[in-house]
């Protein structure tokens, strides 16, 4: 669907907002943002004030192992964020100007 209307949307796209947000998101990469930890929530809320149209957030401040996207990940001593993408993460970082050096230039170059 999004192949035969592509072309009028990205000529139109004042008129086409919803298709060409679907066009991004088949164009560019997508990203999951998670944060684990005791400030897991502050942290969290702290990267969301960037505009990043290309990811997902999630975060638990509790251990929580029945979830596969937060299974290992949680500390008692430090709150990491994990950059990840297609089911492959970076390096966990524990500052956010840290998670947004990993994530904005990978969003800038695709």
């Amino acid at each position: 669907m999004t192949g035969r209307i592509r072309q009028i949307t990205l000529n139109n796209a004042q008129y086409f907002s919803h298709w060409a947000e679907l066009l991004l998101f088949e164009l560019n990469p997508f990203y999951e943002v998670v944060t684990a930890g005791p400030n897991a929530r502050e942290l969290s809320r702290q990267l969301q004030t960037e505009y990043l149209p290309h990811a997902v957030f999630a975060f638990t401040a509790v251990p929580d192992e029945t979830r596969g996207l937060f299974a290992g990940r949680y500390s008692d001593e430090t709150t990491r964020i994990y950059i990840c993408r297609d089911n492959a993460c970076l390096a966990p970082v524990t500052a956010v100007d840290e998670a947004l050096a990993q994530l904005l230039p990978s969003l800038k170059t695709q």
